[in-house]
């Protein structure tokens, strides 16, 4: 009787080991895409924005990993806040 018991308990000890390893795997994978989520999307923004057409000036973020088209009249980059300067101005028309 004690035998049984030992294994059903020892079982049970291994069923949530395992369980709590998986856990800290899943938890771990989420980080890490999360934290490579800015250099997996850079070429496909980047890719999108070529596909798009526009007929007035536009200012293109220099920033590598941005590249976000804002208007001609924007002094900061929408998306990361980089300061934009007279350079960057685009005209797509």
């Amino acid at each position: 009787m004690i035998l049984g018991d030992l294994v059903i308990i020892g079982g049970l000890l291994i069923f949530g080991l395992v369980g709590v390893f998986a856990l800290v795997l899943e938890a771990l994978w989420r980080m890490l895409r999360f934290a490579a989520r800015p250099f997996t999307r850079a070429e496909h923004r980047a890719r999108r924005q070529e596909r798009t057409v526009y007929t007035r000036p536009v200012r293109l973020c220099a920033n590598p990993l941005c590249g976000y088209l804002n208007p001609d009249n924007a002094r900061f980059c929408a998306r990361c806040g980089r300061p934009l300067e007279d350079s960057d101005v685009d005209n797509y028309g």
